[in-house]
């Protein structure tokens, strides 16, 4: 169960200069929005990276570097701006028991105030945004 927008995994994500030094069949598979890499074409499926933010950080040589990371909505083909929603959910909640789902909107029909309805909508909002400011 997901427990706030922090506890959210990122993964480091490529610049748009890194994606331009690709081979040129690889960077036809990346759309980059706002200097980083948001889409990436796999084949059957696609990574829509959301939400990308820049830290520093002491590579293995002691020297300060930029990377960036973004949340990951990966996704089967075709691609929807819904589907991509549902994924995300089922990304963050037990894939296994989808009755997670479930008994939070049973909650949120009953009291929108409970913590876990609030944090569920609250991470579809974010997806949501994401997704609107990649393209989707």
């Amino acid at each position: 169960m997901l427990k706030s927008i922090d506890a959210l995994v990122k993964q480091q994500i490529p610049t748009e200069a890194e994606v331009q030094s690709w081979d040129e069949s690889q960077q036809s598979k990346a759309k980059c929005v706002d200097g980083v890499l948001a889409v990436l074409d796999l084949g059957t499926a696609v990574d829509v990276y959301i939400h990308p933010t820049a830290s520093s950080v002491i590579d293995e040589e002691g020297h300060e570097k930029t990377i960036h990371e973004a949340y990951c909505i990966h996704c089967q083909k075709p691609v929807t701006y819904g589907k991509l929603i549902n994924v995300a959910e089922k990304q963050e909640y037990d894939e296994e028991n989808l009755g997670e789902i479930t008994a939070i909107n049973r909650k949120g029909r009953q009291n929108p105030e409970d913590e876990e309805v609030v944090v569920h909508d609250s991470f579809i909002q974010y997806i949501k945004e994401g997704l609107h400011s990649v393209g989707y």
